[in-house]
């Protein structure tokens, strides 16, 4: 049941991950952008189970193979929330908070 989980729920993220990715870009540059997103996403994918087979391989020279594949799990965490304290700092008008008029 949590793999069907998991399906469904990536079935509901990438499509309208791609479309709020490209919607502002100008036609002549959609074909570009297209490229970029799929491949930086790509790479993401790789990068990301290359990460977790290592943590897992480290972890179950150390502790037994259970406790290595949940503390895998700890990885995507810890990548989340530095996104999401990246993402935090972001501004719609795009200027830092310090040079918005009325910035302390």
């Amino acid at each position: 049941m949590p793999v069907v989980a998991l399906g469904f729920a990536n079935s509901l993220c990438w499509a309208p991950n791609s479309t709020i990715s490209l919607r502002d870009l100008p036609p002549a540059l959609v074909g570009a952008g297209s490229g970029a997103y799929n491949t930086s996403r790509q790479v993401g994918a790789v990068v990301g189970s290359a990460a977790l087979g290592a943590t897992m391989q480290m972890g179950v020279g150390v502790v037994g193979f259970g406790a290595a594949m949940g503390n895998a799990l700890l990885v995507p965490v810890v990548l989340l929330v530095a996104g999401l304290l990246a993402v935090s700092r972001f501004r719609a008008d795009g200027r830092p908070p310090a040079a918005r008029p009325g910035a302390r």
